[in-house]
Parts: C-alpha cells; sequence; structure tokens
C-alpha cells in the first residue's frame, strides 16, 4: 500500500509540473487542459484511497503489541534514511502532518526515525558549526519536538558537525570523519572495519633503485666457483657491462626500443615504486651538416655527361632559339587577343545585364554569351599554356649553348690545377632516420626507417610581402593529391619581418630610439650631415660656416649613439634574436609532435635585393640553417610553383577586382578537368598555393613519384 501511495503522488506531481511548464510556454490549448485536468483529478482520488486504508492499517498495527510493531518496523528500516530527507515525509514515506502530537512516553521507532532524518539532513545542509533555533524549526515546520527532542538533536548536531566536511571541500577535509568513525569502531569492538587514513610509506614507494651492472651482479651472482667461466667479480661486471644485462633481458629489443626513441643504452636501469622500468641512455644527435650545399658546390661549373647533345653546334642552337621566340610572340599575341576580347565580352554582357533578359530572345543571347565566354577562356588557357611550354624548352636551348660556350672557353684557356673538392667522390645518398638532423635535395634522399603514417611534410614559401609562408599536410593527404583527387588545403602559418622584429624586441627598440631622437633634436642633425656640402656652398665663407655646424651637429649625434642605454639595448638583441628564431623552429616542430615533421623549402631566397618597395625584410639563410639543426630540411626547386594547381598541374590565372586589376594575391585554376573546378573551391592563396607545391614536389621527389 505504501508503494502504491507513493508512485501515485510521484505521478501527480509530475503532471503538476508538466502542466505549469506548458503553460509557462503557452503551449497549452484547452482541450489538452481538459485532459491534464481529468487525469489529475483521478490521481488525486486514488491517492486519497490509498491515504485512507494506509491510516486503516496503521491503526490496526498499534493495536498489535509492541514486539509485533517492532518486527514490522525492520522490514522497512533499509529505506528510512531516504525518506525521511523527502520533503514533508518522515522516515516510514508519511506525511509529517499526520503524527501524533508528542508526548512524555517512550518516544516510537517511527518518531525515532523521523528524528534521524531530520538530524541528517541538517548535518549536510548547514553550514554553522553549531545548530540555531530558527534553521531548526525551519527543517520541522510540521513536527511540534518536546524539549527532551530538542536537547538531543542539538547535542548530536554539535557533536558531529566539526567531522562533517562541507560541499565541494578538499579531500583533505574528509580525515577528520574518518578518524572519527575509526575511534567509534574501535571503541565498539569493530577494529577490522577501520580505515586507513594514508596509504602506508615504505623506502620503495618513494626512491627508486637504481641497477647497473656490478650490482646486478651483486645482488644476482653466484658466489660460487663456476670454473672461470661467466662473471665471478664486480671488476669483471664493470668491463663486461653488455653481457650482464643480456643475462637479463633480450639486448636486441632493448637496442631496438633505444634507437626508436633517440638514445643510446648506457647499461643503467631504474626500478620506480610503480613497478616501472626505466632505460637510461645518452641522447644520439648526428652532427647536424647540410649536404645540399656540398653537392651544390661540387656540380658547380660542371656539365653532366650526355647534357650537352654533340648534334647541335651553337649555331643550330642560335637558329632554334630564334624559332622559338618566334613562337612565343605568336602565342603571346593569341593571349592578349583572347584576352582583350575576353574583356569586351565581359562589358557587352555587363551593358546587356542593365537592360535584362525579360523574353526568350534576351535569355538566349544569354546563353550565347555565356557559352562564347567559356570558349574565349579555354583558348586563353591554352595560348599561356603553350607559352610556358615554349619558355621552358627556350631556357633549355639557352642553358645547352651557354655549356657549349663554357666548353670551348675551358678548352682554349690553360688548365689550372683541380680542387681538392674536385677530386672527392660525391656524396652518397642521404638515408632518412628519425634522429637525422640534415639539409639535403629530396632527389638524393631516401625514405629509410621513417614511418610515413606519423610524417607531416610542411612547404615553406619565403617572400617579399610576408617573410615565410608555411602549409603542412600529412603524408597520406600529399599521397592523394598526387593521385588527382581534391583535398582541402590547411590554413597557412604566416611569418612577417614585422612578427620577428616584435618577438627580439628590434620593433620596441626602434620606437623608443626615434622617440629620444626626436626630444634631442638629433634627427634634424642627422638630416645636416646626410646632405652634401658642396651642393649648398658658393663661397670659402660658407663653407667655413658649414663645417662648424657639421662639427657640432657629428658631436651631438655620436654623444647620442654612445649612450650606455644604446649599448645595452645592442648587446640584448645580439644575445635574444638568436634565441628567438631558434625558439620558431623549436616551437613548429612541437606543433606536431608525435609525428615526425619534414620541411620542404624552396630555394630562391627571402626576397631581400628585390626592387619591390615598400616591405620591411629580413634576409639571410638562418631560417634554414636553424630548421636542419632540428630535423630535416629539403632544398626544392620552386621554379613555377605559384603558378601551377596542385590538383591538375596546370597554369593557373590570376582573377581580377572590381576596378579591373589583377588581384596578385590570388590563384585560380580554370581547367574544367580539375578537381578543385568540378566542385567549385579551384581559389586558393598566391602563397598557400606555392607553399602546397612546394611540399607536394620535395614529396614526390622523396618517395620516388616526382610531380609537377
Amino acid at each position: 500500500m505504501k508503494a502504491l501511495y507513493c508512485n501515485t503522488r510521484n505521478a501527480l506531481r509530475r503532471k503538476a509540473k508538466e502542466m505549469s511548464k506548458k503553460r509557462s510556454r503557452g503551449a497549452l490549448n484547452e482541450r489538452q487542459q481538459a485532459g491534464l485536468d481529468r487525469r489529475m483529478s483521478n490521481l488525486q482520488e486514488k491517492m486519497d484511497f490509498y491515504k485512507k486504508e494506509r491510516k486503516q492499517i496503521i491503526s490496526s498495527k498499534h493495536s498489535s503489541s509492541v514486539e509485533a510493531q517492532s518486527s514490522t518496523d525492520v522490514s522497512i528500516a533499509t529505506d528510512a534514511d531516504a525518506a525521511a530527507l523527502s520533503d514533508d515525509l518522515d522516515s516510514d514515506g508519511r506525511n509529517v502532518e499526520d503524527h501524533e502530537e508528542p508526548s512524555e512516553a517512550d518516544v516510537s521507532a517511527r518518531r525515532m526515525r523521523s528524528l534521524q532524518g531530520i538530524t541528517m539532513k541538517l548535518l549536510f545542509s548547514e553550514s554553522d558549526v553549531t545548530l540555531q533555533d530558527t534553521s531548526l524549526k525551519k527543517h520541522t515546520q510540521k513536527l511540534q519536538l518536546i524539549d527532551k527532542e530538542v536537547r538531543a538533536m542539538k547535542l548530536v548536531f554539535n557533536t558531529l558537525k566539526p567531522y562533517i566536511p562541507c560541499e565541494n571541500a578538499p579531500k583533505c577535509h574528509r580525515l577528520n570523519i574518518i578518524l572519527f568513525g575509526n575511534e567509534v569502531l574501535r571503541v565498539a569492538g569493530y577494529d577490522k572495519f577501520t580505515m586507513e587514513a594514508c596509504p602506508s610509506v615504505s623506502a620503495g614507494t618513494t626512491y627508486s633503485l637504481s641497477l647497473d651492472a656490478p650490482s646486478v651482479h651483486e645482488l644476482l651472482g653466484k658466489h660460487i666457483n663456476v670454473k672461470e667461466k661467466g662473471i665471478g667479480s664486480a671488476a669483471q661486471a664493470r668491463h663486461q657491462k653488455n653481457d650482464v644485462f643480456a643475462c637479463l633481458f633480450n639486448m636486441d629489443k632493448v637496442e631496438q626500443i633505444c634507437s626508436k626513441n633517440g638514445i643510446q643504452f648506457i647499461h643503467h636501469i631504474d626500478i620506480h615504486g610503480s613497478w616501472d622500468v626505466s632505460l637510461r641512455g645518452t641522447t644520439v644527435k648526428p652532427r647536424q651538416k647540410s649536404v645540399y650545399e656540398e653537392r651544390k658546390l661540387r656540380g658547380m661549373g660542371k656539365t653532366a655527361p650526355g647534357s650537352v647533345p654533340v648534334q647541335e653546334s651553337i649555331d643550330e642552337l642560335d637558329l632554334c632559339i630564334k624559332n622559338l621566340e618566334k613562337e612565343r610572340d605568336v602565342q603571346s599575341k593569341s593571349a592578349r587577343i583572347a584576352t582583350a576580347s575576353l574583356s569586351d565580352l565581359g562589358k557587352n554582357m555587363k551593358d546587356k545585364l542593365t537592360q535584362g533578359y525579360g523574353d526568350e530572345r534576351f535569355k538566349q543571347e544569354r546563353h550565347d554569351d555565356v557559352k562564347a565566354e567559356r570558349i574565349l577562356k579555354e583558348q586563353k588557357r591554352e595560348a599561356i599554356k603553350a607559352k610556358h611550354d615554349i619558355l621552358d624548352k627556350l631556357a633549355e636551348k639557352r642553358k645547352m649553348k651557354y655549356l657549349h660556350q663554357k666548353e670551348q672557353s675551358d678548352k682554349s684557356a690553360s688548365k689550372k690545377p683541380a680542387k681538392a673538392m674536385d677530386k672527392q667522390p660525391p656524396p652518397p645518398p642521404t638515408v632518412l632516420s628519425p634522429t637525422t638532423r640534415t639539409e639535403e635535395d629530396p632527389c638524393e634522399t631516401e625514405i629509410g626507417t621513417v614511418d610515413l603514417e606519423h610524417t607531416v611534410v610542411s612547404g615553406t614559401d619565403y617572400g617579399i610581402v610576408s617573410f615565410a609562408t608555411t602549409v603542412t599536410h600529412s603524408a597520406q593527404q600529399l599521397s592523394t593529391i598526387m593521385k588527382g583527387e581534391f583535398v582541402k588545403l590547411p590554413k597557412a602559418t604566416t611569418t612577417t619581418a614585422k612578427d620577428l622584429h616584435w618577438r627580439t624586441g628590434t620593433f620596441h627598440f626602434m620606437k623608443k630610439l626615434q622617440k629620444r631622437k626626436k626630444a634631442a633634436r638629433i634627427s634634424d642633425s642627422e638630416a645636416l650631415l646626410a646632405k652634401n656640402a658642396m651642393t649648398f656652398c658658393t663661397t670659402h665663407d660658407d663653407l667655413l660656416a658649414r663645417y662648424a655646424k657639421t662639427q657640432e651637429a657629428s658631436a651631438a649625434v655620436q654623444a647620442f649613439y654612445a649612450a650606455p642605454w644604446i649599448g645595452r639595448a645592442r648587446r640584448f638583441l645580439d644575445w635574444h634574436t638568436p634565441l628567438v628564431r631558434e625558439g620558431m623552429v623549436i616551437q613548429e616542430q612541437r606543433r606536431h609532435k608525435p609525428n615526425q615533421l619534414i620541411r620542404a623549402i624552396g630555394n630562391c631566397g627571402s626576397g631581400v635585393g628585390s626592387r619591390i618597395g615598400g616591405h620591411m625584410r629580413v634576409g639571410g639563410k638562418w631560417h634554414r640553417r636553424v630548421a636542419q639543426r632540428h630535423g630535416v630540411s629539403l632544398i626544392v626547386n620552386e621554379h613555377r610553383t605559384s603558378m601551377t594547381c596542385p590538383f591538375c598541374g596546370s597554369c593557373i590565372m590570376h582573377p581580377k577586382k572590381k576596378g579591373g586589376r589583377l588581384n596578385l594575391g590570388t590563384s585560380a585554376c580554370i581547367n574544367g578537368s580539375c578537381p578543385s573546378v568540378k566542385i567549385s573551391m579551384n581559389t586558393f592563396g598566391r602563397d598557400s598555393l606555392a607553399a602546397t607545391c612546394i611540399a607536394l614536389r620535395g614529396f614526390g621527389q622523396l618517395v620516388g613519384h616526382p610531380t609537377l
């Protein structure tokens, strides 16, 4: 009967909550309101019936003996605590308002469980250490307490509250209740149920056992004569470390694990308290070398066998070059004509668009214009592609002519003694491993023991506006691109000269320098010294007067730049700049852990020396030098990488802006068979495209499948 009453009460509460929620949202119509009212009235009738039946059962139980009462209470004692914490219920699940008035006689077991539940709720909900009367009245509004019960509840609360941890407290706060519970269990004679406040600490749990070859021999060696076989002493074990450890471990497996992690085993192990073993070793980092520069120096000025055909003379090459130049001019003219026609057609279509295509005649003209535009674009693309093919042939013929002329000049000139470097054989191909640190040509590199599944290849394109643009691909993505399938290009990482100056502190130093120069009027003195005195002086007196001003300005400028703070700032920059450059490469390396990073870097340099102005630049080969100290750097020929689509290998085009000017920062492929065109994702950033093509070319040469 109790279960039926509780289930009916809970169902009635759920229906009331559902009705209030729907009514607040305005999602309750009249039909739904009537249905909910009927169900709630039915549940209320059932609950009243069950309540009446329960009262009859309770009255019959009270008329029985005390022994029968206690035996009946045992069956429901398991859920007394949970039921007592419910609102308006005692430990038996009855409403508090149904309780009898307290008397000075013995308290019933049911009322004891109600008081127990209320006390437990007070212990876990109240934050005060002592129980206040207001809190007690708040939790016992429907239960009348006598003075004896109030004193008992306060005594229990004030005794146990210091040992009860509050909510969201650290684990260490639970120590009090554990200690208190252990003492109660010991007094009651239940020592075996006590809990440990903390785990037992021994020397093995705080320190590790360090073992080398002599200590292993002392622990496990036999103190008997083995007829001069085996290792008989610690001194002998010190000289035969590998044999000692081979008695316990599979040394081939140990060496394999150590070589995989780039260390060399030094015959030393540590056994920790967590029962794991650490193998000690020294880091094996081969000396960093730039094999690429070595190959470049040895191949400089040499002619590869078979590179110059014997059947073509210089005159024949001149004639071939002239013919190719004529073909180049023809294709260039065709491309210009197609571009002009395309521009005129675009203007015509724009004019027609303002008039509208309302009837069928205009719709047919629109269809014809789009078809003609597509044909002109294809003609323009074919003309540009043919022009680029001719330019490649022209460059090859000019190179052959140069080699012919150089060969003839070498024969006519006196032979000089060969250099020591020329006598040496070329370096062997470089075999890569997880610990290789080198700078190499990808054509002269073998993949070796590198796991391609856990390898990423980054392409780096140096430029003028941005110092370096890097795009990183996994080996699987590059293999997919080589198959002619589309892969969404990752976001590029751009490093500018301003970023470097900001990180190293050069930017702040220059800003501070300009501010102090302006305050001390050093800028005016520098402007005076920068001008040529002879252009402003016409007489001897003018020259002497200007010389006096120059001497005064020179002294002020020298005193300013000799200030101690400038010397300190420059020494700081000399020390901090290499650290920042090293940190940039290390941070890029760590970003791709645990995968191995192989860098493919373009060979055209950082753009210093270009006549394009207006951009801050950072020159030198420091980025390549730092990269080779921390991994594998492949120097890739970046010829036409910014003008080639990585998916189809065709030439790309630069779209036009609204004003008609070319958007040189964006590249678009217009090949209809390109997978990027088919899904309308054929527009890329120029530097991102170049970096991707560099990575693709380097990876293709590395795995033996050259592309682009």
